[in-house]
């Protein structure tokens, strides 16, 4: 196959051709001392039928197809014409690119360098093995095409870029030919764009790798005098001077970019982080709080600044510096009413900072906004739950899944609210809903049985409650939490315990540190009788409580009823009365407190 007819004038007469001249094969033309001509018919049938399978492979390839359909046909027609390096290389792209075979993988870029060899003026082929090359850090070699393509290809500028960065890696290992080499090409570009900052950028990072400071700062300086009105040109001085420590100079080209251009988003960031980088939080808040109050900011610039300070000092929960937040998100709003991102972020800092009503308030103007912010409507059903609104939750939750009626959270969550109102009915209808969807995200089914569990288990049908924790588990032998469940309530129950430990001690071991699962397990075992490793599961779990400060009351009297079992009656009571401090109106520990001793209820 030729080089200049790679596509396109092969057809259906092709395969009309290669038929007749198959059918003739025996009678070539053999002269009388058995010599072939120079190609023979048989040859010349061989790359015939060859193109046409390589016309084949490649109507395969621009259809929805199997890649193994194209990479088959290819290799056939290598195989008949191995001399095509056009051929060669479509395969040897099959074979670099997609094999996970090592040998197979370098045998596709022999393919791709001869190809290169034989054609560097085809861009396509060349670039690819330049890239291949380039993924074997074989910086030399890849330095070596993207020479020989600048020199034939010198207006694409993308190439020479690029090739400026290939030889600046070879600078940066104490090649100073390929220094010259690499200035030279961004010096070229430069006559024909000028002192772009982009292309200054790229100067620095090539002087940077040889550490030459000096003509670092002599170029930022070229490019001030070039343009010392661009607000950009002076952004790059400042981070350039930032980069080398020279905080005082970076601070002044900072200053010049804002001036010169007061929508110039990028400048104001830009000079908010150096002041974080640098430590001075104060200069950072003062620029934050300027900066987000300027009229001629862009919205998303805005945005970017706040989230980063919000992330910053969120935890800053000073009277003071909670009014100042409070006020910048009001006057954001103000400038902003429309943006439902302000709101989501408001709402954000007000949940981390435990102001949970105020952060569903937020984030229900956010979804009103902009009701498919799916994001949204999670954390203020999340906020709602927290704040103990099942009302709230409920409401959140029908909306939400009529606008993504195949999202299980929602019906999840809609149906943890009526189970914890006592409305147990309404939250099997809920789950029993979602159960019924044709359309239902399948990793949510798991979660829906376990909820259902929860819900017959709260009826007090404990056999249906075991059914659907065993469905849940089957559907998902990660979820943890039914199993827990399970466990906890047949400890309760006092049935099958050995199977209670066993899901106690998965779910244990799935999640090590999770003080539920520790306490349900600890229960288990003192419902064996096993008081000596009940005992020394409740020891974790206390320790694991104080850590997260989750100590609660249940924990602390079923350490008390442990203890107590184990021969310590005075420890036991001293968890007895911290759990009735925390749990005042449970009758069973006030027994157990006045009369210093475990009751079986």
């Amino acid at each position: 196959m030729t080089k200049t007819v790679k596509m396109e004038y092969r057809h259906t007469a092709a395969i009309i051709i290669a038929t007749i001249i198959l059918s003739v094969s025996g009678a070539l033309a053999i002269n009388a001392k058995g010599n072939r001509t120079q190609e023979s018919w048989d040859e010349r049938a061989q790359r015939l039928k060859s193109d046409y399978i390589f016309m084949e492979g490649m109507r395969v390839n621009s259809q929805p197809s199997r890649p193994e359909d194209y990479f088959f046909l290819m290799r056939r027609a290598e195989m008949l014409n191995p001399d095509d390096a056009d051929i060669a290389a479509e395969v040897g792209y099959y074979e670099w690119a997609i094999s996970a075979d090592s040998a197979m993988h370098q045998r596709g870029i022999a393919k791709l360098k001869r190809h290169f060899e034989e054609f560097p003026e085809d861009y396509f082929w060349s670039s690819l093995y330049a890239t291949a090359k380039r993924r074997e850090f074989d910086t030399k070699e890849v330095v070596r095409v993207g020479t020989i393509l600048d020199s034939l290809f010198p207006d694409k500028t993308e190439h020479s870029l690029q090739l400026a960065d290939d030889l600046g890696a070879l600078a940066a290992a104490g090649d100073t030919s390929a220094l010259a080499h690499s200035l030279a090409i961004l010096n070229r570009i430069e006559l024909g764009v000028g002192k772009e900052p982009w292309l200054i950028s790229r100067k620095v990072r090539v002087y940077s790798a040889v550490r030459d400071t000096v003509s670092i700062m002599r170029e930022v300086a070229d490019m001030l005098s070039a343009s010392p009105g661009s607000s950009t040109n002076n952004l790059l001085a400042g981070s350039i001077n930032a980069f080398f420590n020279r905080p005082d100079s970076a601070i002044y080209y900072y200053n010049r970019a804002c001036s010169l251009d007061s929508a110039n988003g990028e400048a104001f960031y830009t000079r908010a982080e150096f002041f974080r980088e640098i430590g001075d939080s104060a200069a950072y808040d003062r620029e934050v709080f300027n900066s987000l109050k300027l009229t001629s900011l862009e919205v998303d610039t805005k945005l970017q600044l706040l989230t980063g300070y919000v992330k910053e000092l969120y935890s800053d929960t000073t009277t003071a510096q909670r009014s100042r937040i409070n006020d910048l998100f009001n006057v954001l709003m103000e400038q902003h009413p429309h943006e439902a991102k302000i709101h989501s972020i408001y709402g954000t800092y007000l949940a981390v900072t435990n102001r949970l009503p105020e952060a569903a308030e937020q984030f229900q103007y956010t979804v009103d906004i902009d009701p498919s912010d799916m994001d949204a409507w999670r954390m203020l059903i999340s906020a709602r739950i927290q704040s103990e609104d099942n009302g709230g939750v409920i409401d959140a939750a029908q909306r939400a899944r009529s606008l993504f009626p195949d999202e299980y959270w929602w019906y999840l969550t809609e149906s943890i609210a009526y189970l914890q109102s006592g409305r147990n009915q309404e939250a099997k209808e809920v789950i029993n809903k979602a159960l019924n969807r044709k359309g239902m995200d399948q990793a949510g089914l798991s979660p829906l049985y376990s909820s259902l569990g929860d819900i017959y288990h709260s009826d007090g049908m404990i056999d249906s409650a075991m059914t659907y924790y065993e469905r849940a588990i089957e559907l998902d032998p990660s979820n943890f939490l039914a199993m827990n469940n399970a466990a906890y309530y047949l400890a309760v129950a006092g049935k099958d315990l050995d199977k209670a430990e066993g899901l106690a001690a998965t779910a244990v071991k799935g999640d090590p540190e999770n003080t539920s699962y520790l306490d349900t397990y600890a229960w288990v075992y003192f419902k064996k009788a096993d008081y000596k490793e009940a005992k020394r599961i409740i020891d974790k779990t206390l320790e694991e409580c104080e850590k997260a400060g989750l100590l609660s009351a249940d924990v602390l009297e079923h350490a008390g009823d442990i203890y107590f079992m184990s021969g310590e009656p005075t420890k036991a009571l001293e968890f007895w009365e911290k759990a009735s401090e925390l749990n005042p109106d449970n009758e069973l520990l006030k027994r157990k407190v006045k009369h210093k001793t475990y009751f079986y209820e």
